[in-house]
């Protein structure tokens, strides 16, 4: 099953959602709701804008070298200039400004003034800087790269769905840590990533189901038989994707940028109580983020993008 590379860059933009709602999240107490100056504040100090940048810099490299290696030569050039106008549309559209205001209503929705202020004082602290400037780019990095590990990884069994086949069942991916530095990154992976994914695999169908109804939403709607292939690529991807497989890729990025000293400041503060609040939170307002931003991508960039994607035709000839 072979996905188009510039349609993999448009659902590489869910990591763009993902990050900006997942920066970390505090207590579950609000008197009143945090205001728009203190959010603000907050996005600054984690970087936001930067994040966004960053995001649409990683999927355009990643888009531009996927077009390269699967095109085949004689369309190369065309796929290139698909590829510029694409990532243009996608750059000029999908900025900081643009998905700022959906952040603060998700952030509003569930913080209060004395959640946000409690942030800003945990920013202040080691493992809240560490937090702050490190951990959302090797998050980030690690959703980018696993993208094309998990294709690889997945293909014989979407292949076997698609083709309505017997599923094969893929051995677990074998690893482990080579030293202290990759004990303590894969104990962090653990604590704060492992139960979101768990969490993740058990709702995908209904994931890929409200993907695809977002797509059609006209008034053919996803076929019974398109129904069918989503349940049984769910099925297959369940059966055969686990944290052991993903996790070396995280553990990779954390020690690219963490040292085996923050490492072990981060691991302690993820495993207080208070900092399991945080993850819980956190996922509430990832998933309202989510949500509010996939439907606007849908409603009011997917026509633009599609627009780029679209071959080039041969110019018409000249009437006579």
């Amino acid at each position: 099953m072979t996905i188009h590379p510039s349609l993999k860059l448009l659902a590489g933009a869910a990591v763009l959602l993902l990050t900006l709602a997942g920066l970390p999240a505090q207590a579950d107490t609000r008197p009143a709701p945090a205001t728009e100056a203190s959010l603000k504040q907050l996005f600054q100090v984690q970087g936001a804008s930067k994040l966004v940048e960053e995001t649409l810099s990683l999927l355009e490299a990643q888009h531009a070298a996927q077009v390269e290696r699967d095109t085949e030569p004689g369309k190369l050039e065309a796929a290139r200039r698909s590829h510029e106008r694409f990532a243009a549309v996608l750059r000029q559209r999908m900025t900081w400004d643009a998905v700022e205001p959906y952040v603060v209503k998700a952030y509003q929705e569930h913080y209060s003034e004395a959640e946000v202020q409690g942030l800003l004082a945990y920013y202040a602290t080691e493992a809240g800087r560490l937090s702050a400037e490190k951990l959302p780019s090797v998050e980030l990095r690690a959703m980018i790269a696993l993208s094309d590990v998990l294709e690889q990884r997945l293909k014989p069994v979407l292949e076997d769905v698609m083709a309505d086949r017997p599923v094969k069942r893929l051995p677990a991916t074998k690893w482990k840590p080579a030293n202290r530095q990759e004990q303590l990154a894969a104990e962090l992976s653990v604590v704060l990533m492992k139960e979101r994914f768990t969490a993740k695999l058990k709702t995908m169908e209904q994931q890929m189901r409200r993907q695809l109804s977002l797509l059609f939403s006209d008034e053919s709607g996803v076929s019974k038989k398109l129904e069918a292939k989503i349940k049984g690529m769910a099925k297959a991807i369940q059966a055969n994707l686990g944290f052991g497989d993903v996790q070396p890729v995280i553990v990779k990025e954390l020690t690219a940028s963490f040292s085996e000293a923050e490492l072990g400041v981060l691991l302690a503060d993820a495993r207080l109580p208070e900092r399991l609040a945080q993850r819980k939170k956190q996922w509430l307002v990832q998933e309202a983020a989510n949500n509010a931003l996939g439907d606007w991508m849908m409603k009011h960039l997917m026509k633009d993008l599609m627009q780029a994607l679209e071959e080039e035709k041969p110019a018409a000839p000249a009437a006579e």
